[in-house]
């Protein structure tokens, strides 16, 4: 072989290795925002669902295996467990929590009383052919950076996390942060009145809390 000869398959094999890298790099991005938009489409679904039954329902974001999937309860008339109360600034959860018992309420859920409400997996809606109950993969090689919902202190790094959805459309803040390995990110963001989502580029935590224990309001683009 001569020197051009030789010249010419290094170029080529530079060409190839820069190829391939480009493509698995496109590939990581295409799953990432393919898992922020599954979390989208399930809030979509979540609002859509306890408006239509009137039944609450919630997204359960788990931390360890990276998955997500949508639970209903079996009852109109349930709240979350104390850990899982919204600040008093936060009004319509609030307002929600005063229609059904607060105090009622928090003791069925904490089994107190018989027949505690239970979530199942919703069964008879599906997500891209799954049963929306059915823990959806992030996708191989996306995980959750982090989940902070509007009555957690502190992001949750580990876990299960529930964001709750009550029928009128009623939620809380939510950010929840995906990666693609120790690389870019994505954040879908949740508004509390409409349970709309969308997503932002880039790790996008919650405001901080103002002095009355709300949080402010986040830029919500159209």
């Amino acid at each position: 072989m001569t020197l051009v000869e030789v010249l010419v398959v290094l170029v080529l094999v530079g060409l190839l290795a820069s190829a391939i890298v480009f493509g698995a790099g496109n590939v990581g991005a295409t799953r990432l925002r393919a898992a922020a938009t599954l979390a989208v489409v399930l809030c979509r679904s979540a609002v859509t669902r306890a408006n239509s039954s009137g039944y609450p329902v919630r997204i359960v974001f788990d931390l360890d295996a990276n998955t997500i999937s949508l639970e209903e309860s079996s009852s109109s008339r349930v709240l979350r467990e104390r850990d899982a109360m919204a600040p008093p600034a936060a009004s319509a959860l609030r307002a929600e929590a005063e229609r059904s018992g607060e105090q009622a309420a928090e003791r069925f859920l904490e089994g107190v009383s018989p027949g505690r409400p239970q979530f199942q997996p919703v069964k008879d809606l599906e997500i891209g052919g799954e049963p929306a109950g059915a823990p959806h993969p992030l996708g191989n090689g996306i995980r959750y950076r982090q989940v902070q919902t509007e009555h957690d202190d502190t992001p949750r790094l580990s876990g299960r996390v529930y964001l709750y959805f009550w029928p009128g459309g009623g939620t809380e803040w939510a950010s929840v942060q995906l990666q693609r390995g120790t690389g870019e990110g994505l954040t879908v963001l949740i508004s509390p009145l409409t349970g709309r989502a969308w997503v932002q580029r880039g790790q996008i935590d919650l405001p901080e809390r103002q002095d009355d224990g709300s949080i402010s309001e986040m830029e919500d683009p159209s």
